[in-house]
């Protein structure tokens, strides 16, 4: 096994909706899908966050687009236009 950072393998997409951030994050080629899946959990993704004391983290996998979301909660402080 090797270490690579995430985005040589994947880039990725922002949105926010009030105090929710989303994030999609997409495989540049479908042989690193099964790395994602291992590598981009909840919890991970909850303990980068957990200076921003986000609430809860919800991934949904989209397989067919070798991608999945990440739906964060409580993390923009109120919101971006807050």
């Amino acid at each position: 096994m090797i270490t690579v950072p995430l985005h040589a393998i994947a880039h990725a997409r922002s949105g926010d909706k009030g105090n929710r951030l989303n994030v999609a994050v997409i495989a540049h080629h479908a042989e690193v899908w099964e790395v994602l899946v291992e590598q981009v959990t909840e919890d991970r993704i909850a303990a980068l966050f957990a200076h921003r004391r986000a609430t809860a983290v919800r991934r949904y996998l989209l397989p067919k687009l070798h991608a999945l979301n990440l739906v964060i909660d409580d993390v923009l402080e109120g919101g971006v236009n807050a």
